[in-house]
């Protein structure tokens, strides 16, 4: 049976927004007999209040925190679970105190399981500031530099870009691609929004070689996706 993979903020709904109502009906219809899994970035409370619980529990297994967080049947199970040391940490503060953005919002290292969500602008940003980051982020390739200095400093470590504004964070080997083995299918559709370099979905995406797995880079958000899964 043909598995239909999904992150949610970027594919099933715009980044950082909730579903489109039209979209979230139609989106039921379509894949209540269908096999799906949910890969996200974020924990499992973000997806609902992202997409509803009606949705999420389509999916007889769902994926968050990079797959560390792993949900079947309403039961959660933890892997690689993951503690900064403190030279990671202190490299984290550094970026943030050295940064020339000079919007810093608070909560800056969100602790998530199996994960950690870093951010220059913070967590507490408004829309106005986060998109004022994005834009400067833009110029400047910051959280590039942080990804690429994460990697090469810290060999145990991996981080990727994931939103607009963050970077995750997770124990080498611990990305997303670790969900495609419970899986248990030889025919799979990934739907992404970061699955170029360095991109959150990358891992997953490189899985996805050859007629049997492909992948779907999605740059228009909700709009993109539906206008895909009309032709397959």
């Amino acid at each position: 049976m043909t598995a239909y993979v999904f992150d949610v903020d970027g594919v099933l709904c715009d980044r950082n927004e909730n579903i489109d109502s039209q979209f979230q009906a139609w989106f039921h219809n379509w894949a209540v007999d269908k096999k799906i899994f949910y890969v996200t970035g974020s924990e499992r409370y973000r997806t609902i209040e992202q997409i509803g619980s009606k949705l999420v529990d389509l999916a007889p297994i769902s994926f968050h925190c990079l797959g560390n967080s792993i949900w079947i049947n309403n039961k959660e199970f933890l892997v690689n679970q993951i503690k900064l040391h403190d030279d990671e940490y202190k490299f984290l503060l550094d970026c943030i105190n050295t940064s020339s953005f000079n919007c810093k919002t608070g909560n800056h290292i969100e602790l998530r399981k199996g994960s950690v969500n870093f951010s220059i602008v913070g967590r507490n940003a408004d829309r106005n500031q986060r998109k004022l980051y994005t834009q400067y982020d833009q110029l400047t390739k910051e959280r590039l530099n942080i990804v690429r200095n994460i990697k090469k400093l810290f060999p145990r470590l991996d981080a990727f870009l994931g939103g607009d504004v963050s970077i995750d964070i997770c124990l080498r080997g611990a990305d997303k691609s670790q969900c495609y083995r419970l899986m248990q299918t030889h025919e799979l559709y990934f739907f992404g929004d970061r699955c170029y370099q360095h991109g959150i979905d990358q891992p997953f995406a490189k899985i996805c070689v050859g007629d049997k797995l492909k992948y779907f880079q999605i740059d228009n958000g909700y709009e993109q996706t539906w206008e895909i899964l009309k032709t397959l």
